[in-house]
């Protein structure tokens, strides 16, 4: 599921930040926009430390004409570890951000703290209607396909 094994097709070089590692099974869950961390070597192996793995954000997935998966990982660190081309690499999702954690609770504990928030009325906020612009509804009526008889 969460787990991408492969081996590095474009590697990153001394100035470049990208990774495309291609994998032979097409089960792994990691999505454009992911954060993650991988290290060289078997998804068995121990996870190395900090220095010995590369993290990034996953930029694209896509399915070749030989039925494997290519991922792209970019955003990776300037300094450290760094795959080569054809290296196998594990892929794994980063583990969760403490500081981001910490803030998001930070804004919930606000929130139920404040004497008119939705949260500590106990009720959720209803729906309500705008005003919609014409030239949107009318973009959108253009939009519309005409049932054929």
């Amino acid at each position: 599921g969460f787990v991408c094994h492969g081996e590095t097709v474009v590697g990153a070089g001394q100035h470049a930040n990208r990774v495309t590692v291609r994998a032979g099974r097409l089960d792994t869950r990691l999505k454009a926009g992911a954060a993650v961390t991988g290290w060289a070597g078997e998804p068995m192996t121990a996870m190395p430390d900090a220095e010995n793995r590369f993290s990034g954000e996953v930029f694209a997935t896509a399915v070749g004409e030989d039925g494997a998966l290519t991922v792209t990982i970019g955003g990776l660190r300037k300094t450290g570890y760094r795959p080569a081309a054809g290296e196998p690499v594990t892929v794994i999702p980063a583990p969760p951000s403490v500081s981001t954690i910490r803030s998001r609770r930070t804004a919930v504990a606000r929130l139920y703290k404040r004497r008119f928030s939705w949260l500590s009325q106990g009720a959720t906020p209803t729906a309500s209607r705008r005003p919609v612009p014409l030239a949107v509804m009318i973009a959108a009526a253009d939009d519309i396909q005409a049932p054929e008889n």
